[in-house]
């Protein structure tokens, strides 16, 4: 169902009866910018390029950095009901248009400006999305600081001097008058109040409303320099004629909503859409990690990223050989996954779904067209969900086979408990975890290898490194720039072990030596700026993880998907024939609304280097469940 600002309001009760009656919610956003080539001497801003083995921290402080400048363009909301009765998932998706209109009170104006990255809006129009639709029908909104500093109230108050308490004490006896004299049938239902500049209307809109709550006021022009008119207005009448911020705000309804229901949410490489959706919709990003997570738990309730489960669950993670949304949703079209339970859309909200000839249902939709991503990120989920309960086909005490059909979500949630509130990281291997210790990957055998010729390919690194390769497999590349890279030596499993004689305890031996190739120090060493690698003694333990302090206090990067960023995508890592490097992550990136890269198209300063950089498109715009 597409909302626009014509038909919010005759739709906001029904949207919001299914947030209140649905088991789980799915969410996407399409956003206005993603900087996905922050190095450009051409691009708005140059922060440092993001790398494999940047700290989580800093992956933060790049994020807040950049979600400065973007807006959510479109928001997708889908919510899943599980009908017992008719073993079938009820699915009710949504495709809001939102525009930050300009919004002014007595007590101040909101008129918002950002960013539009001219990849983004080419990408998004190539996808038919209609600006217009956008800036003359999108819903307004507002986040809670603005609605208060539009209402006069928290930290935006003027304080009163003398000369403010003054005037406002004049004003009150003027108005105290009026309404004696209105009691007495000796005035009319409203006066008006001499011309007044800005600042001191302000003042009177802020303070006449918390004196006289029985009052409305409104300004008008009296003369060159206007004045404000009090009325005296019962409680129904009010609704009518004031200014209501919240109808300003009014796309929020359904974020508060979303928010204080504490039902599960479900997304897909869902960092950039958290971090919008709480800068756009709430409030001001917090300054630190730490703190964006005690925000995101306190607001939301359970979250399960797609994405990170597809990747990492034991019973899923050799069947989704790529993890894209649009080519995860494709591969839980068919075999293995059961199309059973079937996911239902009742009229009204059928958008996405088409009848067959043989008078059964299919779902058909445009990737990247927020309300769709949202619906498909749901799908995905159920599919996941019910290839996972299969393969843990539990008996209960009957001796009966039960797959967990036969309920909602809740069960299903049990299973996952360890990716519920987990959050994968763009180009990385690390994972946020909104409730304890982040999951960082140990870096004890990973090497900084700097300054070797510009011509170096990845395929040079990955052979000569190989032969220092711990256990089987193939070592794994991270680019950082044309001249450097981090090699994890921890083989890949994905071939041979070489036999090579070389352990933990030997490696940096046969590795830093004044005759190598390549110049390598270890991680903790590149982290402290040692980069003639003399410290090797020190504490392993204290920095293997990356998140140390002496990390926090070295480290000047920060972010992760520049300026305001859009729906998120992924990049799956493509190497030249022959290549012995493991791809064992993929170049996440927001199915961007912004330099919209396709589903596994490759990014600039991905891990695969100079030598293996192509672009290719995403063959599949859309995607049916049959």
């Amino acid at each position: 169902m597409d909302i626009t600002l014509k038909n919010f309001e005759p739709n906001l009760k029904v949207v919001l009866d299914a947030i209140n009656e649905c088991d789980f919610i799915s969410f996407d956003t399409e956003l206005t910018g993603l900087d996905t080539n922050p190095n450009s001497p051409f691009s708005s801003s140059s922060p440092p390029p993001r790398n494999f083995m940047e700290s989580l921290e800093d992956r933060y402080q790049f994020v807040l950095k950049s979600s400065a400048g973007y807006q959510i363009i479109q928001f997708g909301l889908c919510t899943y009901s599980f009908d017992a009765e008719n073993e079938r998932y009820i699915a009710k998706p949504f495709n809001f248009y939102v525009f930050p209109k300009h919004h002014a009170t007595g007590c101040g104006i909101v008129d918002k400006r950002f960013l539009m990255q001219s990849s983004s809006v080419n990408f998004l129009a190539s996808h038919n999305f209609d600006f217009n639709k956008w800036i003359y029908d999108g819903i307004p909104y507002l986040t809670r600081p603005e609605e208060n500093f539009l209402n006069g109230k928290g930290p935006n108050e003027i304080q009163l001097g003398p000369q403010e308490v003054e005037f406002l004490n004049q004003t009150c006896r003027v108005v105290e008058k009026w309404k004696e004299d209105s009691a007495n049938n000796l005035s009319g239902d409203s006066i008006e109040l001499p011309p007044s500049n800005a600042f001191l209307r302000r003042i009177l809109y802020q303070e006449l409303p918390k004196k006289y709550s029985d009052l409305h006021l409104e300004t008008v022009d009296s003369s060159t320099i206007k004045g404000i008119k009090v009325m005296r207005i019962s409680r129904n009448k009010r609704k009518s004629v004031e200014p209501k911020t919240q109808a300003n705000g009014m796309f929020r309804q359904v974020i508060d909503a979303m928010l204080s229901s504490k039902k599960p949410v479900i997304g897909h490489n869902m960092l950039l859409d958290l971090v919008h959706l709480f800068n756009n919709f709430v409030s001001p990003l917090p300054q630190t990690l730490k703190e964006f997570k005690e925000k995101v738990s306190n607001e939301l309730g359970p979250i399960l990223d797609t994405k990170h489960l597809a990747r990492h669950h034991p019973a899923l993670s050799k069947l989704m050989t790529v993890t894209g949304l649009s080519d995860a949703y494709s591969i839980t079209c068919q075999e293995p996954f059961s199309q059973k339970p079937e996911i239902y859309t009742p009229q009204g909200f059928d958008k996405y779904t088409v009848k067959n000839e043989n008078d059964s249902t299919s779902h058909k939709g445009t990737f990247h067209e927020a309300g769709f991503d949202a619906f498909a990120t749901g799908n995905l989920f159920i599919r996941m969900a019910h290839k996972v309960l299969q393969s843990l086909e539990q008996t209960n005490e009957s001796g009966e086979s039960q797959t967990g059909t036969e309920d909602s979500v809740s069960p299903v949630l049990s299973h996952f408990s360890q990716f519920v509130n987990r959050i994968p990281v763009v180009r990385s291997d690390s994972v946020i975890f909104l409730q304890g210790e982040d999951e960082v990957p140990d870096r004890t055998l990973v090497a900084y290898v700097f300054g070797f010729p510009e011509a170096t390919t990845t395929n040079d690194l990955a052979e000569y490194f190989k032969k220092y390769t711990i256990g089987s497999g193939n070592p794994k590349i991270s680019w950082i720039d044309i001249q450097s890279c981090f090699v994890s030596l921890k083989g890949d499993g994905n071939g041979n072990d070489p036999e090579n004689g070389i352990d933990e305890s030997n490696v940096w031996d046969h590795l830093i030596r004044p005759d190598s190739k390549y110049k390598v120090v270890r991680f903790e060493d590149y982290r402290t700026g040692n980069l003639d690698g003399k410290s090797k003694k020190r504490g392993l333990e204290e920095i293997s993880n990356g998140n140390g302090k002496d990390h926090e206090e070295e480290s000047s990067s920060s972010s992760d998907d520049s300026t305001y960023s859009p729906s998120q995508s992924d990049t799956s890592s493509e190497t030249s024939e022959g290549s012995l490097v493991s791809e064992d992550f993929e170049g996440d990136i927001k199915d961007v609304s912004s330099t919209q890269l396709e589903d596994n198209e490759e990014i600039d300063g991905d891990h695969n280097g100079p030598d293996t950089k192509r672009r290719k498109q995403d063959k599949r715009s859309s995607c049916i469940i049959s």
